[in-house]
């Protein structure tokens, strides 16, 4: 059993036997709970971090283009062009089947990456819960960093 020791004014005085228990009993059931819920809540907020990092406030406009090119893709290139495939083939000087497939194909890198940052927000999440002490918690959080700094490219905070 290792000793610990307090340092004190004239030199280091031994833990009283109280206090190497209450130290080996740290932190408590209780402690640990509490740190696993806040670092359930730092995982998912970077999680959103980097989501907003990578697609931003206009996910809700991707996904109409996304929608509206696979119904022109669906119906042959046929029929009406949705505006939001005709403004950009305008905008881009592409054909709409042009410009309709090339927002599908970005449509589903996006939709890749953002299938993979929610498994590994989910597996740090379920590390996290299943974490026995805080070293498990800590090491789940720094492969999460690491992950999330290749993910943006953005140093984790």
């Amino acid at each position: 059993m290792t000793t610990h020791y307090h340092q004190t004014p004239t030199g280091p005085v031994a833990f009283t036997s109280d206090e190497e228990a209450a130290l080996a009993a740290y932190p408590t059931a209780g402690d640990l709970t509490i740190l696993k819920g806040l670092w359930y809540a730092y995982v998912n907020q970077l999680c959103d971090k980097s989501f907003y990092s990578t697609i931003g406030n206009r996910w809700p406009e991707y996904a109409l283009a996304e929608a509206d090119s696979r119904a022109y893709k669906a119906a042959g290139y046929a029929g009406t062009v949705p505006t939001t495939v005709s403004d950009y083939a305008t905008i881009s000087g592409t054909t709409a089947h042009v410009t309709a497939d090339a927002i599908i194909a970005e449509a589903d890198s996006r939709n890749t990456a953002m299938a993979d940052l929610r498994k590994h927000r989910l597996q740090a999440l379920s590390d996290i819960s299943t974490a026995s002490d805080i070293s498990g918690i800590a090491t789940t959080v720094n492969t999460f960093n690491t992950y999330i700094v290749g993910f943006t490219g953005i140093p984790a905070t």
